[in-house]
């Protein structure tokens, strides 16, 4: 009895309730899904690029003594690169 929409003046919107509720449960199902799947994501930085194990921001130039002084107070560094965060231009235009 609960899904007949009535008649006359006690009818109800049965079918419009229903589809509302049901598109609200996706939305709400989508969402917990896609936050998921986001928790993994970036939990995980090889599944978006991120190759390495330490990053380190020194805010300056890096010099050779840098280089030395990783390899010398961590002798299980196989490997590291050197990179530069900052400003492109192109034509101008930043």
């Amino acid at each position: 009895m609960a899904f007949e929409p009535g008649h006359g003046r006690t009818a109800v919107p049965v079918r419009s309730a229903l589809a509302g509720s049901a598109i609200a449960v996706a939305a709400v199902v989508a969402a917990a899904v896609f936050g998921t799947s986001l928790v993994g994501l970036v939990s995980s930085p090889r599944q978006y690029g991120q190759n390495w194990d330490q990053q380190l921001n020194l805010a300056s130039r890096p010099s050779l003594l840098l280089r030395r002084a990783v390899r010398r107070r961590a002798p299980d560094v196989t490997g590291y690169a050197l990179g530069d965060i900052g400003h492109l231009s192109i034509g101008g235009t930043r």
